[in-house]
């Protein structure tokens, strides 16, 4: 992984922590710090999970394919962040407000 990725990654992390603690009702630090989406909130499923998907893809105007009864229902922040990292876009990148990387 590049800086640039790596710059990227951070801040996709830091915007989506902010929805996910907003849609939660929880202080981002804990969304930052937890290891599971479940320790966050006592509510949290596959619905919620949803949820987020949709306020993610209203933010960033991208699709991220989740497939919530198989193997790639992200568990905590860092899984979520990485199905978008894998799908990002130059219109991502864009967005992200950061130099995108070729491809």
């Amino acid at each position: 992984m590049t800086e640039a990725d790596r710059q990227i990654e951070d801040e996709i992390s830091r915007v989506v922590s902010l929805i996910i603690a907003d849609y939660l009702e929880v202080d981002v630090e804990r969304v930052c710090g937890c290891s599971s989406f479940v320790e966050l909130h006592p509510d949290v499923d596959s619905l919620a999970m949803l949820e987020i998907q949709t306020l993610v893809e209203e933010h960033y105007a991208i699709s991220i394919e989740l497939d919530v009864q198989g193997d790639t229902f992200p568990m905590c922040l860092k899984d979520l962040v990485a199905l978008i990292m894998r799908g990002r876009s130059d219109r991502l990148v864009g967005e992200a407000g950061l130099p995108g990387s070729a491809s």
